[in-house]
Order: C-alpha cells, then sequence, then structure tokens
C-alpha cells in the first residue's frame, strides 16, 4: 500500500457545489493554504528541457504565492502543488523521481495551470481564460514558458498572483492596493456592476470566515507522470437487464470496447454485481492485439444472456466497494476509471449510499462514469447515481430504446459503442473523433439504394473506420457498398472481419494517405427488404487525429452549480461550448446544441437546436473570437432530463483559427527559426459529441427578461452638437427574439446605475426597432456642457420585464461659443448672458478662418511673385536677349542637379566664369547618389556628382586661371578644389569662398588673341583618340537601366527654360540638324571603359543650351552627337570670359615661353570635330561642316 500522505494527487473531479467544474483546489482553512493544485506541462515542450522548466515554475509559482500573501494580507497562499508531465517523458529526461501511480489518468483534464509554447493569441504574457460572469471562478490560467524565470522575481510573481485572483475569485481587473478608484469604462466596472476589485475578492467564501494572518510557507511541489489508464467495468447482470433483447447488445458493445477499442497499456478489470458483487476477472494489462490472451479472456468473461442473475436487484456500492478491492490488489485504486453500467433505476443507490460513495471516491481519486439503460416510459430514474459521476468528475449517459420501433435495438446499441469511446476519449489521449453518423430505416419491399458523404480533414485521418452497423450479424441485408473519393476512384470489398460486433466495412481503403488529406468521400449503400424489418443500418466515420498537438478539441459545459436546478428568471440555464485547434482557438465555426429531454412522463421529447454564438455581445458571451461559444437556453418546454449532443463544423469553409506559420508555404523545405501567426482556414470539417447532461426540477413559468446589454457606446458629433449611442440589441428572452422598448439613462455619478437607479434621470424611453443580435442607434441633443456625464440603458420586453442596467459610457462635452463673448470684457462684473450659437454657426467660424488663413498665403506668394520679377528686371539687357534668343530646354527624362545656393543669372560676369581643370570639369548628376571609388568600394555622395574624370580637361587650372584672384586664406580657385581637400567630398557645416573675379581694368589684353591663334591653328587628332573622339560633344546619362544613350547637347526643338546649374556652367552653341556621326564598332569597344566614366560627368545643361529630345536620340550606345558650327563673334568689349578663338596657326615657341616666363598657361589645343565617315574635319577645307570658332570655355565661381 502507498501512503496517500506521501504525495497529493490531482483529479478532473468536481465537488459537490461546483457543478461541472473541472478543478479539485480547496482551501485549508487551518492554515490558509490552497491545496490540490494542478500544473500540467504542454506536451509541445521538448522533454530535453525538463529540468529548467521545472525549475522555472517552482521559483515563478513561490513568487506568485508570496506575492498572494502580501496582498491577502497574510491569509491565503498556494500550498499543495502537483506538476504533471507529459507521458512521454522520462525520468531520464527529468532526472529526478516521477510519481506516477500518485496520479490520475484522466489525462484530458484541463487543468489549474497550464505551461505550454507561447500563446497564438495572448503571446507570451499569462492570461486567464474566463467565460462566466464576476466572482465566478475562471477555466485555466495559461503560463508561457517564455515568461517563466528560473530566479525569484517578485514581478513576474506579482503577475502571476494577479492572474490566480482572476482565476479563483473572478475578478477582471489586477489588484492594486494603492487605487481606491475604478474607471467606469472598465470591464471589471461592467462586468461586477461598480464594485472594485478588493470587494469582489473578499466576498469570495474564501475570505467568509475570518481568519488570522499566518506566515508565508513556501509552497511544496511533486512531480508527477501521468500512468497508464486504469478502467473497471461494473456490470449489472441482473434479468432486468435483458429487457426487449438487449442484453446481447450490452454484451457485444463492452467486447468491442475491451477487445477493439482500448489501448495496449491499459490496465482493465471485471466486476458483475446485482444485489451482491464479485470480480469477474482481475486487473490486467490488455498487451498489444497481436496477442489476445487478455484482452479476450476478459470478453469472454462477459456470459450471454443464459446466464443472468435471476436476481432483479441492483446494488451500485456493492459493485463500486469491489472495484476498489480488485484495484489494490495491483496496486492502488488512486485515478482509477470506473464505468458503472446498470438499468439506474431508483433503488440501485440511496441517498446515504451516495454520500459514502462520494467519499471514497475522494479518498481514492476515483473517476466514476455511469450509464443507464432504462425502458420506456422512464419513471425510475436514480438521480443519486446521477450526481455521484457528476461529483466525482465523470458523466452520466442515459441510452433508452425507443420500445416498438423497429431497429430501436440497434439504435442502442450503436449508442453504447458511441458511449464507449467518449469515455475513453475524456480520459486518454489521442482518441478517436466521431467525424459522421447517419442512420437508414427499416423497409419491407424494395432495393433502397441509399447515399451520403463526408471529409477525412486534414487534422484527422491517423486511424480512420468506416463501420456500418447492422442489427443482423448473419443477414446484414446489404448487396453493396461503394466508397468514392473525389478522383473517382471507388472501394466495394465488402469486409466482414468485425461481424461479430455487428460491423461491416470496406476493405483497403487508404484512408491515411497524404494525398488523401482534406479528401470528401461519398458512399452509396443498396439495401435489400426484410418482411421482419431487421435491415435498419447505422453509418459512421470515426478517425484519430494525424498530430496530437494538432486536433480540434470541443468541450460542453453549462453555468449550473449543481446537476439539477430549478429555471426561473433569475437562474437561467447558459451553455458554453470551447472549440480549440491545439492551444488556438478557433474562430467563426458552427456550433449547434441538440437537446432531447425525457420528460416527467418518461418520454423523449422532440430535438430542438440551439445554435451557440461567439460574438463578444457580453452577456453571455464575454469575449469574442476566443473559441468559446455560449447562449442561453430559453426554449424550455417541459422539465426533465436534458441530453446534449454537440456538432461542430466550419460552417461553409468560414471556420479559422491564428496557426504557426514556417517560412513561405510554397518552400516547404525550408523553416524559418521565429515562426508567424496568422489567421488560417481549417477547411471542411465536421465533429460529433455526445453524452453532456442537466436536469430541470421545475420551470419558473412567466416571461424571461431581455439580457443585459454590455456594449453600449457613445459618440460626440461636434457639427450636429448630439450624442450618437449604438449598441447590439439584446433580444425579449435574453438573447433571443427582440424587445418591445430601451429606457435611455443619465446621471453625474455612475454609481448610481446599479445601487439606486431611481435616482438617475430618465432622458427617454423609445421603442426598439431590431431583432437580437444587430446593431441598434440612437441620437440625443447635448444640453450638458463642461462636466462629466453617464449614461446607461436597458431593454424591456413585452411583459414588462426590465433588463438589468447596461455597461457605463461617460461623456464630456465643452461649452459652445456664445454670440455676446466678445462684446463681454473679462474685467465686466456679473453674470455672461448669452445664447448658444446655432449648431451650424461653429462650422461657418471655422470657414471664415480658414478662408481668411489661405487669403494671406495667397497675398504672400504674390508680394513674393512681383519682387522677383522686379529683381530680374535689373538684369543685363544683353543677357536677356542672349537668354531670348537662344532658348534653353532640358529633358526631364535627364537628371539635372541645382544648388539653389549660387544664382549665376544674378550675375551676367559669374554667369560665364569658366570652370577649368579644378576635378569638377563637367559636373552631372548620376542615376545614384552612390559613386564607386578606385578601391571598388561604395562611397555617399552628398552631391549626387560623378567622381573626377581620368583624364585631363580643357581650359585653365584653378591655380592658372588668369581670370581669378589667388588667395591662401581659405579661399579655391574652384569648387573642385574645395572637394580636393577632403576625402569624402564634404565637409559637414563647411561654407567654402571662392575666387573673385579680376576686374576689367586688370585683365591682360593679350589672352583674346593668343587663345584664338592656338584655336586656330590646333592639329587635327586621330580618329582612334578616345579623347579627341569626345572633344566637341557633350553627353548625358539617363536616369534608366539600360544602357546609356549619347545624344546632343542642344535641340532647334527645345523650347523650355530649364534652371542653370550651378556647380558647373557649360555653354553650347546651338546644333544643326541631320549632324549625327556613328562611331565604329571597333572605336566603341575599344573606349568603352572611358566613356563609361564620361557617362557620369556629362549630364549637367547650363541654362542657355538646349538638350535632344529623348524621342530623337539614338538609343544606340555608339551613336554621336557632334557640334556644328557657327559664325565666330571675337568681340572683346561685348564678351567677358567667352572666349573667341579662331583656327589657325600655331604659335611659335617664342610665343609660348613668353607665355609660361609671363605665369600664364596658354589654353590646350582644340581637336576638330568629327565627320559622317569617322573622320575629323578640317575647318579649313571645309568651312560649311567645320567646327564653330566661338568656343566658350565657363568656369564656376
Amino acid at each position: 500500500m502507498i501512503n496517500l500522505n506521501s504525495c497529493f494527487v490531482l483529479l478532473a473531479v468536481c465537488r459537490p457545489g461546483s457543478g461541472q467544474r473541472r478543478s479539485n483546489i480547496h482551501l485549508n482553512p487551518a492554515t490558509g493554504g490552497y491545496e490540490d493544485i494542478s500544473v500540467i506541462i504542454g506536451s509541445e515542450l521538448a522533454a530535453t528541457s525538463c529540468p529548467q522548466i521545472i525549475d522555472n515554475i517552482k521559483a515563478s509559482l513561490t513568487a506568485a504565492s508570496q506575492s498572494l500573501h502580501t496582498a491577502t494580507e497574510g491569509q491565503v497562499y498556494l500550498d499543495k502543488i502537483s506538476v504533471e508531465v507529459p507521458h512521454t517523458w522520462g525520468e531520464m529526461d527529468c532526472r529526478m523521481p516521477l510519481s506516477s501511480n500518485c496520479l490520475p489518468s484522466t489525462s484530458l483534464r484541463r487543468g489549474d495551470i497550464l505551461v505550454g509554447e507561447d500563446h497564438p493569441v495572448k503571446g507570451a504574457f499569462p492570461f486567464t481564460q474566463q467565460s462566466e460572469g464576476c466572482g465566478l471562478p475562471g477555466e485555466y490560467l495559461y503560463l508561457p514558458l517564455s515568461f517563466l524565470a528560473p530566479s525569484n522575481s517578485s514581478q513576474i510573481g506579482q503577475i502571476i498572483a494577479n492572474q490566480w485572483m482572476h482565476l479563483r475569485y473572478g475578478v477582471f481587473e489586477d489588484f492594486d492596493p494603492r487605487r481606491t478608484d475604478l474607471s467606469v469604462t472598465s470591464a471589471h466596472h461592467a462586468l461586477c456592476r461598480g464594485r472594485t476589485v478588493v470587494d469582489v475578492m473578499f466576498a469570495h467564501p474564501d475570505f467568509a470566515a475570518p481568519r488570522r494572518p499566518t506566515n508565508f510557507t513556501i509552497p511544496r511541489f511533486t512531480v508527477t507522470k501521468q500512468s497508464p489508464p486504469k478502467y473497471v467495468l461494473v456490470l449489472e447482470n441482473s434479468q432486468t437487464m435483458n429487457m426487449q433483447d438487449n442484453w446481447d447488445f450490452i454484451r457485444t458493445a463492452s467486447k468491442k470496447f475491451i477487445v477493439h477499442d482500448l489501448p495496449d497499456s491499459s490496465l482493465v478489470g471485471l466486476v458483475l454485481f446485482n444485489e451482491a458483487a464479485h470480480v469477474a476477472y482481475p486487473i490486467s494489462k490488455l498487451g498489444p492485439k497481436t496477442s489476445p490472451q487478455t484482452r479476450n479472456g476478459l470478453a469472454f468473461s462477459i456470459k450471454n444472456k443464459y446466464n443472468l442473475s435471476p436476481n432483479t436487484g441492483s446494488c451500485v456500492r456493492c459493485g463500486i466497494e469491489q472495484a476498489i478491492e480488485a484495484l489494490q490488489v495491483v496496486g492502488t485504486p488512486q485515478g482509477a476509471v470506473l464505468i458503472v453500467i446498470s438499468q439506474g433505476g431508483l433503488t440501485s443507490l440511496s441517498l446515504a449510499e451516495e454520500q459514502q460513495m462520494l467519499e471514497l471516491s475522494r479518498q481514492h481519486s476515483l473517476q466514476i462514469h455511469s450509464i443507464a439503460l432504462p425502458q420506456l416510459p422512464v419513471t425510475d430514474i436514480s438521480l443519486s447515481l446521477e450526481r455521484l459521476s457528476y461529483g466525482t468528475g465523470g458523466e452520466s449517459f442515459f441510452l433508452v430504446s425507443d420500445g416498438g420501433t423497429y431497429g430501436s435495438s440497434l439504435t442502442s446499441y450503436v449508442r453504447l459503442t458511441t458511449t464507449f469511446q467518449e469515455i475513453f476519449s475524456r480520459t486518454w489521449t489521442p482518441a478517436p473523433s466521431l467525424l459522421h453518423e447517419a442512420q437508414f430505416k427499416a423497409h419491407e419491399e424494395g432495393v433502397y439504394e441509399d447515399r451520403g458523404n463526408f471529409v477525412i480533414d486534414k487534422y484527422s485521418g491517423g486511424r480512420t473506420e468506416f463501420n456500418v452497423f447492422a442489427e443482423n450479424q448473419q443477414e446484414n441485408f446489404i448487396k453493396e457498398m461503394v466508397l468514392q473519393d473525389k478522383r473517382g476512384n471507388m472501394y466495394s470489398k465488402i469486409m466482414d472481419s468485425m461481424a461479430n460486433f455487428h460491423i461491416f466495412s470496406i476493405y483497403n481503403v487508404p484512408f491515411n494517405q497524404e494525398q488523401n488529406i482534406g479528401m470528401n468521400w461519398s458512399y452509396s449503400l443498396e439495401r435489400l427488404p426484410s418482411p421482419e424489418m431487421k435491415n435498419t443500418h447505422v453509418v459512421s466515420v470515426s478517425s484519430y487525429p494525424r498530430n496530437p498537438e494538432e486536433q480540434i478539441n470541443i468541450r460542453f459545459w453549462t453555468n449550473l452549480r449543481t446537476h439539477a436546478v430549478s429555471l426561473s428568471a433569475g437562474t437561467p440555464i447558459i451553455m458554453f461550448a470551447e472549440v480549440t485547434l491545439g492551444r488556438a482557438p478557433v474562430i467563426d465555426a458552427r456550433v449547434t446544441v441538440e437537446l432531447q429531454a425525457i420528460n416527467q412522463s418518461g418520454f423523449l421529447t422532440p430535438v430542438s437546436l440551439v445554435q451557440l454564438m461567439d460574438n463578444g455581445n457580453g452577456d453571455p458571451d464575454l469575449e469574442a473570437h476566443d473559441g468559446i461559444y455560449s447562449r442561453y437556453l430559453t426554449q424550455v418546454s417541459t422539465e426533465g432530463r436534458y441530453t446534449v449532443t454537440l456538432k461542430v463544423t466550419d460552417d461553409n469553409n468560414r471556420a479559422f483559427a491564428p496557426l504557426k506559420i514556417y517560412g513561405d508555404p510554397a518552400r516547404s523545405c525550408c523553416k524559418e527559426v521565429n515562426p508567424i501567426i496568422s489567421n488560417q482556414k481549417l477547411g471542411s470539417f465536421t465533429r460529433i459529441r455526445r453524452g453532456d447532461s442537466f436536469r430541470i426540477h421545475s420551470i419558473e413559468r412567466g416571461s424571461l427578461p431581455p439580457a443585459r446589454i454590455m456594449n453600449f457606446s457613445v459618440k460626440i458629433l461636434a457639427k450636429s452638437q448630439t450624442l450618437e449611442f449604438s449598441w447590439i440589441s439584446p433580444g425579449d428572452d435574453f438573447d433571443a427574439g427582440k424587445p418591445i422598448s430601451y429606457q435611455l439613462y443619465q446621471s453625474t455619478n455612475p454609481q448610481k446605475f446599479y445601487q439606486n437607479l431611481k435616482q438617475t434621470y430618465l432622458i427617454e424611453s423609445f421603442s426598439a426597432s431590431k431583432p437580437a443580435g444587430t446593431e441598434e442607434r440612437r441620437k440625443i441633443p447635448i444640453k450638458n456642457f463642461d462636466k462629466n456625464v453617464y449614461y446607461a440603458i436597458l431593454a424591456v420586453d413585452k411583459d414588462g420585464n426590465l433588463g438589468d442596467v447596461s455597461n457605463v459610457v461617460k461623456t464630456f462635452v465643452p461649452s459652445p461659443v456664445l454670440h455676446n463673448q466678445a462684446k463681454t470684457s473679462p474685467q465686466s462684473a456679473g453674470d455672461v448672458s448669452g445664447t448658444v450659437l446655432a449648431s451650424e454657426k461653429p462650422s461657418k467660424v471655422l470657414l471664415y478662418l480658414i478662408s481668411g488663413i489661405v487669403g494671406f498665403i495667397v497675398l504672400c506668394m504674390l508680394v513674393v511673385m512681383v519682387i522677383l520679377v522686379s529683381f530680374r528686371r535689373k538684369k543685363n539687357p544683353e543677357d536677356m536677349e542672349n537668354s531670348k534668343t537662344l532658348g534653353t530646354s532640358t529633358d526631364l527624362g535627364f537628371g539635372a542637379v541645382q544648388d539653389g545656393t549660387d544664382n549665376t543669372s544674378s550675375d551676367p560676369e559669374v554667369k560665364h566664369y569658366l570652370l577649368s581643370n579644378s576635378n569638377q570639369d563637367s559636373v552631372g548628376p548620376t542615376h545614384s547618389s552612390l559613386i564607386r571609388d578606385e578601391s571598388s568600394s561604395v562611397n555617399e555622395n552628398p552631391y549626387g556628382y560623378a567622381p573626377r574624370p581620368a583624364y585631363p580637361a580643357y581650359g585653365w587650372s584653378g591655380s592658372a586661371n588668369p581670370y581669378l584672384h589667388k588667395d591662401h586664406n581659405e579661399t579655391y580657385a574652384s569648387i573642385g578644389s574645395f572637394h580636393n581637400t577632403s576625402h569624402d567630398s564634404y565637409v559637414r557645416g563647411f561654407q567654402p569662398t571662392y575666387a573673385q573675379a579680376i576686374p576689367k581694368s586688370l585683365r591682360p589684353q593679350h589672352i583674346y588673341s593668343n587663345a584664338a591663334i592656338i584655336a586656330r591653328n590646333s592639329p587635327h587628332g586621330s580618329h582612334n583618340s578616345i579623347d579627341s573622339a569626345s572633344r566637341g560633344t557633350v553627353t548625358f546619362q539617363a536616369q534608366t537601366e539600360g544602357p546609356p544613350n549619347r545624344v546632343s547637347p542642344d535641340s532647334q526643338n527645345s523650347s523650355e527654360q530649364t534652371p542653370t546649374p550651378t556647380k558647373s556652367i557649360l555653354k553650347k552653341p546651338k546644333v544643326q540638324e541631320n549632324l549625327v556621326d556613328t562611331m565604329s564598332d571597333q572605336d566603341s569597344q575599344h573606349s568603352q571603359s572611358s566613356q563609361q566614366s564620361r557617362l557620369s560627368q556629362f549630364s549637367s545643361l547650363p541654362k542657355d543650351a538646349s538638350v535632344q529630345s529623348p524621342s530623337t536620340a539614338s538609343s544606340h550606345p555608339s551613336q554621336l552627337s557632334t557640334l556644328p558650327r557657327e559664325e565666330a563673334n571675337l568681340s572683346t568689349e561685348k564678351t567677358y570670359l567667352e572666349t573667341s578663338f579662331e583656327f589657325g596657326p600655331l604659335p611659335s615657341q617664342e610665343e609660348e615661353e613668353n607665355a609660361v616666363n609671363a605665369g600664364r598657361k596658354p589654353p590646350p589645343i582644340l581637336p576638330k570635330p568629327r565627320g559622317a565617315n569617322q573622320d575629323l574635319l578640317s575647318s579649313s577645307d571645309n568651312p560649311t561642316n567645320s567646327l564653330d570658332k566661338k568656343i566658350r570655355n565657363c568656369t564656376q565661381v
């Protein structure tokens, strides 16, 4: 025997008065410690992390216990905590002994505290699942593993302690002793009707009795592992069990459960009872189905109807006691599941025996499921057996045979086999789910062909069974069965290997293959007639999940504190259903409850349907899209015992769930380290759950009131000076029907709505227009300004029943503008009287204000334009005339960079400066602000200009330019000189000073003639020279990804004026039409590298230059446009820094030496432009095609 004091166990059971709550937490009044707290570790976590997980759980819950002890002033704390690891983990993984004997086998219980991965919706922060109202316990507390800390953290402990208060005391806001107020717009204020967190907490029964503060004690932890399931069939074998010849079906269903359904690791025993009880087969491990000795021994111990006891008595107590003794033989009865199958009569269990068995079950942590097989009319039902089942955490199943109808025995048999599977699914995992069920009635004549279809969804298909139940084992009246998938594949070989269980199937159907995931199957049955009406058939499809971590789970419960209630307006019945896919909630599913009652006359009532909703209206559904569907039970016609069948579908492919997605679904080979959460459609699916029940003793006749409005909201409409309220219609009877009217209240004290509604002001009562579940709206004029005003609403039904007051909303509206406000002095005494402006006048004042601001801005813009026009008129008339004559245009297809700080158009002399060899000879924008240096690294170019070219430029250098002053005090000859002083070509915050122009009176007069002589006698360049091929030609690079095009620098068709680039000024002469020269392929290939560097430089146009349109420019990279000739203008009086050159003989060596001695550098020799035959043209021999004698060389200031 095991000392039960050495370990404490948690079974997902309910204490009396806790209804169907799956928690066994209780408070020890002597110590103030909470005991039997269950912590379940999710199987999705890695077994190798078991030691760290357990250490984190212990440290975090210890900190939470200390925080709870402090918050309650030493009254309560966490004492005994059981930590359950997954059954797949071993002692080697956790490096500690695991107590499997102290843990019950009900693995599918929810548990009090769950530890797992980050939640798909809530993330890495703890939360409490709460489905019911204020002051009622929550479903569970979820702790993400990433949130738990290995060390004792007071902050983590405080957060967990707050969530424990949500779970245990039913509060909806964190506990903060420093706060004395409560926000009227909070969920806690609405759900708890204005009561504070402290008020709700200390109104809990745990604090009903006064208790002295106790010293804090560290919680006691026990690490357990789930043991294999232990089942004991407690079967009544009295003669009354064979009423209407049902024993054969009871025996066969029990044999199927033992031989076919239970897993190999199960421990199973058999106890038979009537007026007394005995062990028919001791507790034994079943073992594999390939060695069926134990399974067959158990099955054959259930004898046929001829061996039933002649006694008609039924002693359930005797059977339970005998089962406990049988369990003690093999070790301990801890955590065993007892399945009691009896007729369920009144004499089977007395009230005293009920209390005795309940205490014995608690002592041994037993879970009892009762299956009653009464006959119609049902007038003899044991309520004690039902209460015992629910008191131990089990279920009470009633399988009523509709005597007198054909096929009723087969229907009872199918329901019994389904009940065994339901018990198994509630006590072990993984377990099969019922996907489809259909019944085909008996017929006497003709051959019927019945059809149906079902879906093996992607979350099932682990082990699928397609079973056709027949009433007769030898003669099944089935001529043909055909299964067909959506691809057209057909399967029709009938398999009768399970004919002993009245089951026929089809051989070798590939339900579990990957290509059949989500497959829609259709079947057809060709059924033969039966003169005795023995040809009833039932089709059932069940399947295990493919992945136990990704299975659709459904659960049902009610708000009842006890199994049987008296229904009234004050004690309504609310039905809840939770639908999840793993940890994720399933949203937008269709959840339908099928209710059928056994009335007080003992007969079955028609089935009624109730659709549950997850809309978050607040009454009864607290939160939308949390996977918990709920609804009031309003259509109750009679007292009796109600049986629930829950059916969940995808609602025409609308259902979805937030799931983890690893990487791109198209790249299934690769998974990202950090998955993302994405709403995923679940496809077509169906789940059916049976067996839940409740009992209604009596019904208080009279109408039910409307439900409480919990989504009341308000919007302030300033334009019309009105308040617009909106809410969802609650219904006439709770959340069904349509209310008659609404009553709208206001108050300056929000507590008055819940304390004394008569002390508030009724604004109006108005008629309802929408049915339950639809939005209502109402507008009222604003009458209260400059103060907080609170509003609430309630619904009224046709019988005058008032619903509860809604949540409270708050408004604050400042006073509007007064007519005589501007006329009243702030120092004047007395009250300011006046009337409120009409609702349209504030908008007019605002319109006038905006119009005045816009008019002022327009006036300022006009003044600025006038100043600019006046400033431009002061320019040199000659420059104005030249600009009109030349006309510049820049194609928008090419980038042009400007610097607004350099206005060259304002000074006619600065405008004609030449940019000499200053590292910026020909500047223009590039297609990117990143340039590549010699090391092939990409550097940031803040100006967006190309770097210095690798070849020398024409003109004077910055140091030898005779037109510039030479100053060494931070003065530069050009911007290129300034750029050479910085590696990055940019100095943040530094403003360089450039050289100034030399006055005309100080300039040497011979430079014009010398330059003209040099230019006139310039020799012809070779056509193979890259430099000479580029002279006289300006190349632009478009901001495109294609190859750069070289276009003519000006066009006669250009007429648009463009701003003058200030980084470089390059004046170009006009272009004659049809002078395009094509380079040879050899020349293009030879000069490709040098041309690429130039393309990034010659892309900026001066103000008085023209650019050929992209439509007229050649798109071939080898095409060039040359500059045509123009008549020379050598006037030194009218031209400044616009040097005209005449092509003539070369200067003599003496003249060159004189120029060098004088400290001046003559301009270089300029080549002649190239002709169409790839040869350079001679200006002296061909004057019509020669280069213009006027060569302009500009430099920047």
